[in-house]
C-alpha cells in the first residue's frame, strides 16, 4: 500500500489532476508536492504532516512522480542517489507525461534511469491503479527488467521506421512482438543480451546509446563465433 508520495511536476494541470486522483486511490498517502529537481534530494515526505501510527517515520517517499518535461541529466543523478541509500530507495518512480510527449524515445529513456511506470494525461482511478500495480511488478523483478522493455521500445522505433507496424492492444504486448521480429530477422542477436549491455553503463551513459551502437558491438562478436566455425 503507497503510504508516502513525492510529486515533481511543473505544470498546474498536472498537479491538479494528480492530486485529484491521488486523494480517491491514496487517500490515507502523505503527499508532497515539488518544482524543482534538486528537493528530491531534502524532501522528507512525514515533514509536512503530523506523524502517526501509519506514517513513514523515514521519511522516504515509497512512490515518486515525476513529469516529463524535466532535464534527464539532473533526473538521472538524482534518481542514481536515491537508489543507492536504502534510506532513500522509492519503491515505484512513475513518469508522468502528456499524450504528444508519450512518444518511445521519452519512455525509453526514462526507464534506462531507472523509472518503472508511465502515467498518461488525462488520468483516470483505473489508469492510475494499473500504472502503480504494473510498476510495483516491474519493480520487484529489477533494473534488468525495465532495461528490456527500453530496449524493446527503441527496436521496435527502429523497425517501425524501415516500414514495419505493431498494432497491438497495449504497449507491451508491441514490444514483445517487436523483439520477436527483431531476433528472428537478425540470427544471433538477443534482446536479453542488448539489455545486458546497458546495464554494464552508468544510467546518464544509457541516454547516449542507442540500440544500434549496442547491436553493432554484439554483431561484432557474432562475426567472429561464425568466422571461428
Amino acid at each position: 500500500m503507497t503510504k508516502s508520495i513525492i510529486a515533481l511536476v511543473h505544470s498546474e494541470n498536472a498537479k491538479s489532476s494528480l492530486q485529484s486522483m491521488l486523494r480517491e486511490v491514496a487517500p490515507k498517502a502523505q503527499v508532497k508536492i515539488i518544482r524543482v529537481v534538486e528537493d528530491l534530494m531534502c524532501t522528507p515526505v512525514n515533514n509536512t504532516v503530523s506523524r502517526d501510527a501509519d506514517s513513514n517515520e523515514t521519511g522516504r517517499a515509497d512512490t515518486i512522480f515525476i513529469e516529463f518535461c524535466f532535464p534527464l541529466s539532473e533526473l538521472s543523478i538524482c534518481i542514481n542517489a536515491l537508489k543507492l541509500n536504502v534510506e532513500t530507495r522509492p519503491d515505484k518512480i512513475i513518469l508522468v507525461v502528456g499524450r504528444s510527449a508519450a512518444n518511445q524515445k521519452t519512455i525509453s529513456d526514462h526507464l534506462s534511469l531507472g523509472f518503472s511506470g508511465i502515467l498518461s494525461m488525462p488520468f483516470s482511478v483505473d489508469n492510475l491503479n494499473e500504472v502503480l500495480e504494473i510498476s510495483g511488478e516491474l519493480n520487484m523483478k529489477g533494473s534488468i527488467a525495465r532495461l528490456k522493455v527500453a530496449t524493446g521500445l527503441q527496436i521496435k522505433s527502429l523497425l517501425e521506421s524501415k516500414g514495419a507496424k505493431f498494432e497491438e492492444s497495449s504497449i507491451l504486448k508491441a514490444v514483445k512482438k517487436a523483439c520477436k521480429k527483431f531476433e528472428k530477422d537478425n540470427p544471433g542477436q538477443n534482446v536479453d543480451d542488448i539489455a545486458e549491455e546497458y546495464a554494464k553503463m552508468e544510467p546518464h551513459e544509457r541516454l547516449s546509446k542507442s540500440v544500434t551502437d549496442i547491436y553493432k558491438g554484439v554483431s561484432g562478436r557474432v562475426k567472429k563465433l561464425v568466422e571461428r566455425k
